[in-house]
């Protein structure tokens, strides 16, 4: 959001996908991608597990409201994001940076994010959810509330 307002994604990146437009400025940026090929599949994927993150944090700091977050990642395919909720309850020294509260809460904000992605992806053909075990833990801290629909 704040790439755009300083004119650092045109307007029409930002009504196609805010990530997409940071996509194309990391293909443009030689310095931005030292390690991989400007066309790396990779880049996008970083990109939406980023975004995948930062959903959490701003549940974690300002509580469930959709006008706290937005699920970016959404749109993309399906494969790229779910292993970052994977690394999140499996990864404790990750868990604790980015999600310190409760299991439960965390098993709330990966169910809301699961529900909100599920709504924004509808056009694309993107997020279709979490691998399995990330809906088991939920459940099991949730109970039947947990399961995806």
């Amino acid at each position: 959001m704040t790439a755009g307002r300083k004119n650092l994604v045109d307007t029409d990146e930002q009504r196609t996908s805010f990530l997409g437009g940071a996509h194309n400025i990391i293909r443009a940026a030689e310095a931005l991608q030292p390690d991989v090929t400007a066309d790396d599949d990779t880049v996008l994927t970083s990109l939406c597990r980023f975004d995948f993150y930062v959903s959490l944090v701003s549940i974690d700091q300002h509580g469930p409201s959709i006008s706290s977050y937005y699920p970016n990642f959404a749109r993309y395919l399906g494969r790229r994001t779910p292993p970052a909720a994977l690394a999140v309850i499996t990864d404790p020294v990750l868990r604790h940076q980015l999600f310190p509260g409760a299991d439960h809460h965390l098993a709330e904000a990966l169910r809301d994010i699961d529900q909100y992605a599920r709504t924004q992806s509808f056009h694309f053909d993107g997020w279709n959810g979490y691998d399995e075990r990330v809906y088991e833990w939920i459940t099991r801290h949730l109970g039947d509330t947990g399961t995806k629909n």
